[in-house]
């Protein structure tokens, strides 16, 4: 018979997995200029500049990483909101864990 304390480590391991990624993406206007930001994709710093790089390549836009407190924030040049939620959702993360603000 198993033991049901393992079964509740898997269950809080999952939740944890999930909790990882619970992408912020929001835009921020300033002027004539728009710039999108995403939050909370909690994968390595290489990985999320390759995605970055491969994001930029296929958009035509510029962006960058900025790192503060130790959470990595994605800037891009442009309204790219529904771009990079596609491209994010392409790479892994589930919709449901992508949170749209001031929208």
């Amino acid at each position: 018979m198993d033991n049901p304390f393992e079964e509740d480590e898997s269950i809080t391991t999952t939740n944890q997995l999930d909790s990882e990624f619970n992408v912020l993406v929001w835009k921020e206007n300033r002027g004539r200029k728009i710039n999108t930001y995403l939050s909370g994709w909690n994968i390595e710093k290489d990985e999320l500049k390759q995605h970055l790089k491969d994001f930029k390549k296929s958009h035509g836009c510029n962006g960058s990483i900025k790192i503060e407190d130790d959470v990595k924030v994605l800037h891009l040049q442009g309204d790219k909101v529904d771009d990079i939620i596609s491209f994010v959702i392409s790479k892994g993360v589930k919709e449901e864990n992508i949170t749209l603000r001031g929208q």
